[in-house]
């Protein structure tokens, strides 16, 4: 694990001066509290019981929710959407690491005190983008890791994206027939967790017909 930025990542300094985050009065009230107490504010809605994160994140209609690993992942473009209580905690990890509408996906660990700001190669276009680079964010101990994905033997890709984006995008059709052909070939949602590799996957196309 190295302390690496993905290529062409900056971190935008203004985050920690403005809500990465915008939408109602109260989520702006939370984020500014976020910002000047992240460990008080952290802890304070860790124990909220009124509002814990796994009913709030299972009350959505958009992102992905995988309820055995116990997280939530949206797309960038998502980021305002969130409720409240989420968006408190996406705010505290851009105090403690910058903004995370540079990220191509945003993961909340709901069991957790702890995010995950994702970095792809070509996410917008690639039907396939490679991941070059995870920003894991412990906002219990304010602790930082970035794992380099772009080493290594083999690369991990993005299967079935449009779980991370919104229903009406704009090549969500484009998408779900890519999709169409990943379930052709025996690959689900449900059950794809992070995929074959890169090199797995060209092996597997170059054996079909």
């Amino acid at each position: 694990m190295e302390a690496v930025r993905p290529p062409g990542h900056r971190v935008d300094k203004r985050s920690r001066e403005q809500p990465v985050v915008r939408g109602d009065r109260q989520a702006q009230i939370a984020c500014a509290s976020a910002r000047q107490h992240p460990r008080l504010v952290i802890r304070q809605h860790h124990l909220a019981r009124q509002w814990p994160r796994q009913i709030a994140a299972a009350q959505l209609d958009f992102g992905y929710l995988d309820p055995k690993e116990g997280h939530f992942t949206i797309h960038r473009s998502l980021l305002d959407e969130l409720p409240v209580i989420l968006r408190v905690y996406v705010e505290c990890a851009a105090y403690l690491y910058g903004n995370p509408r540079d990220a191509d996906l945003i993961k909340i660990h709901l069991h957790s005190r702890k995010l995950t700001f994702h970095y792809y190669r070509d996410f917008d276009t690639a039907s396939l983008p490679e991941l070059l680079t995870r920003i894991k964010i412990d906002l219990k101990r304010l602790f930082v890791s970035v794992i380099d994905h772009t080493t290594g033997p083999e690369h991990q890709i993005l299967f079935f994206k449009e779980r991370f984006l919104s229903k009406d995008h704009p090549d969500r059709p484009k998408m779900d027939r890519f999709s169409t052909k990943l379930r052709k070939l025996g690959l689900r949602e449900e059950t794809i967790g992070y995929g074959p590799t890169k090199e797995r996957w060209e092996a597997l196309i170059r054996k079909e017909p």
